[in-house]
C-alpha cells in the first residue's frame, strides 16, 4: 500500500483500543436497546479523540430488527459519497430483547460481537486518505458482511463459559482456538496489531468493569487471602461479587470468575513481592 495514502501514527495497543472504543459501547446501551422502531445513533464527530484518529465521518446506528429466525445480529456498512460519511449499522434480532438470563447473555454476545466488527471498520476508515482507498474499503466491507447466526452465539457462549475449567485444571495448557479468529474481524487497513478475539473478551469484561466492583480494599484483601492460602475465604468473596457482576452485565458466571482471577493475579504478583521484601527485612 502506498504510504502516502495512510497515516504514519504509532501502532495502537490493546489499552488504546479499550480506552478509545469502550465509551462508544457504553453509549450504545446494548443491554437496554429500545424497541422497534426506535434506535440508538452515535455521531463519531462528537468524540474528539476519534476525530483526531480520522474517524469523524462515521455514524453508528444500533437497533433491534426482525431478522431471519436463525440470525442473531449483523453489521451493514454503507458510504454516502455526497456527504462523505460511513454508516455503520448494527442490527440485533428483536427476539434477543427478551429478559430471561440466557437471552440477555446471548444479546450481549451478539451486540458486542457486532460492535467489535464496528471498531475494525472505524480503524480501517481512519486510515483511508483517498477516493481509491474508500472504493477498496467499500469492496472489503461488502465481502465481510455476513450474519451472526444463533449457532455462532451459542458456540461463543460455550467457549467463554469453558475458560475457567481449563484454567483451574490445566493451567499450563495452551488456550483453545477461539471460535472466531482474528481474520474474521480484520479488514486489512488497521494499524491494530492486537488480537480481535482478545479485544472482544475485554469489551465484555474490561479492567474498568472489574474495578467498578473490586475496590482497592477488596483486591488487597483477596491478595492477602491468596498469600495466606485461604482458598475458602477467597472463594466466598470472588463468588459473591462475580455472581453480582454476571447478573448486572448479562455474562456467564464462569467467564466473569475467569477474568476476575486474571485481574486479581496481576495485582497479587506485586503484593507478593512487597510481602516477601518485608519478610526478608524482618528476619
Amino acid at each position: 500500500m502506498n504510504t502516502s495514502t495512510v497515516d504514519n501514527s504509532p501502532l495502537k495497543d490493546e489499552q488504546w483500543a479499550i480506552k478509545s472504543f469502550r465509551p462508544l459501547l457504553k453509549a450504545l446501551h446494548v443491554q437496554d436497546m429500545p424497541s422497534p422502531p426506535e434506535f440508538t445513533l452515535l455521531y463519531i464527530a462528537d468524540y474528539r479523540h476519534l476525530v483526531i484518529q480520522g474517524m469523524g465521518h462515521c455514524i453508528i446506528v444500533i437497533e433491534r430488527y426482525a431478522l431471519p429466525q436463525d440470525v442473531g445480529g449483523m453489521l451493514i456498512t454503507s458510504y454516502n459519497k455526497r456527504n462523505n460519511f460511513f454508516l455503520l449499522h448494527i442490527l440485533i434480532n428483536q427476539e434477543l430483547g427478551k429478559q430471561d438470563a440466557a437471552t440477555k447473555r446471548n444479546n450481549k454476545i451478539a451486540a458486542v460481537h457486532e460492535f467489535t466488527h464496528t471498531t475494525a471498520a472505524l480503524c480501517a476508515v481512519g486510515r483511508t486518505k483517498s477516493d481509491e482507498l474508500v472504493k477498496r474499503l467499500k469492496e472489503i466491507f461488502s465481502a465481510k458482511s455476513h450474519p451472526l447466526l444463533y449457532a455462532d452465539i451459542q458456540k461463543v457462549a460455550e467457549e467463554l463459559t469453558g475458560t475457567l475449567l481449563g484454567k483451574l485444571q490445566q493451567p499450563a495448557a495452551k488456550p483453545k482456538k477461539p471460535y472466531f479468529e482474528d481474520a474474521h474481524y480484520r479488514l486489512g487497513f488497521e494499524d491494530f496489531p492486537i488480537s480481535y478475539p482478545v479485544f472482544f473478551q475485554d469489551l465484555l469484561f474490561s479492567k474498568e468493569l472489574f474495578e467498578e466492583y473490586f475496590t482497592k480494599e477488596i483486591i488487597k484483601n483477596c491478595c492477602k487471602l491468596i498469600y495466606e492460602n485461604d482458598s475458602t475465604g477467597l472463594g466466598e468473596i470472588i463468588n459473591t461479587i462475580c455472581h453480582n457482576i454476571a447478573n448486572d452485565k448479562a455474562l456467564s458466571v464462569e467467564f466473569v470468575i475467569s477474568k476476575t482471577i486474571d485481574n486479581i493475579m496481576s495485582h497479587y504478583i506485586k503484593y507478593k513481592k512487597q510481602r516477601d521484601v518485608l519478610f526478608e527485612v524482618s528476619r
